[in-house]
């Protein structure tokens, strides 16, 4: 009998959630803090806990913020090509309107550069702002690490780029 009791009393208090207004997400999963992806027509962006659009579902893919910022992707062809810069600090969107893809390997800023490449396949680095920090011209180029990135002008010649975008010079540098 007490069973049936406590089975009765949960039965009674049992409330039911109805929506206010429909969610039209196709999907929805968590991101990061407070902001969630969200999916509709099958393109992906983002909302807060509010349910407030912070990014318009327009993208196929959003990354995960790294080094504070999260890269918008659209698919073209076999490789996704870069359509936006959103800086976690502010969650504003920095359209990028012409066609850099970013590395397939290193998808991220390091040291508030992104390691791109255009459809001549030159490589290049852009900043978080979407402006270059230096054009594509690279035969291969590499994320920086510790103000450093070692760049390919050509298939043979390596370089030290650094993060004032003059090269590493093999003489000893008087500041270091």
């Amino acid at each position: 009998t007490l069973y049936l009791i406590c089975l009765t009393c949960n039965l009674l208090t049992a409330q039911t959630v109805q929506w206010s207004v429909k969610p039209t997400y196709s999907s929805l999963e968590e991101y990061v803090g407070k902001l969630y992806k969200y999916r509709e027509n099958g393109k992906v962006g983002l909302v807060d806990i509010s349910g407030k659009v912070l990014v318009e579902a327009k993208y196929d893919s959003i990354t995960p913020f790294i080094d504070y910022h999260a890269l918008a992707l659209n698919r073209q062809g076999g490789n996704y090509m870069l359509r936006g810069i959103i800086n976690q600090y502010d969650l504003k969107l920095i359209e990028i309107s012409q066609g850099y893809f970013p590395s397939k390997d290193y998808p991220y800023f390091s040291e508030g550069k992104l390691v791109v490449y255009d459809t001549s396949r030159k490589y290049g680095y852009l900043q978080t702002d979407g402006s270059f920090f230096i054009e594509c011209a690279f035969h291969e180029a590499f994320p920086f690490y510790h103000g450093r990135a070692l760049v390919y002008k050509d298939r043979t010649t390596a370089e030290y780029l650094k993060d004032d975008g003059t090269f590493l010079t093999t003489q000893l540098e008087e500041e270091n």
